[in-house]
């Protein structure tokens, strides 16, 4: 399967990486977590159902697995598409309950 981020998770990744590499001073390290993330991502395409299915309150099919230790990746199967769509990635000090509005929406990307 093709894994997509929508631009929420685009927005996430790059979140992250500001607050790792320029308010924490850590461009090196910062470089290391992105590529991290993005190594666990592409894991998603082999292995789409690695996560769990989430409490309804994020919608409809939405799952969920720790990238880092750190980071909750939510997403959502598309199987008509042969799709993984990545909706979001919340560092996991955030509360993901008061965002979960963000996770029910389509990305039009």
């Amino acid at each position: 399967m093709q894994v997509r981020l929508t631009r929420k998770a685009h927005a996430d990744l790059d979140s992250i990486w500001n607050y790792i590499a320029i308010e924490q001073g850590r461009e090196q390290s910062a470089a290391h977590v992105l590529r991290g993330i993005k190594d666990q991502l592409k894991k998603l395409g082999d292995f789409p159902r690695m996560g769990r299915h989430c409490s309804p309150v994020f919608g409809e099919g939405v799952r969920r697995f720790t990238a880092l230790r750190s980071f909750v990746v939510y997403y959502r199967v598309l199987h008509d598409a042969d799709l993984v769509e990545v909706l979001h990635i919340f560092h996991g000090a955030q509360d993901a309950e008061s965002s979960s509005s963000d996770l029910d929406e389509r990305s039009d990307e």
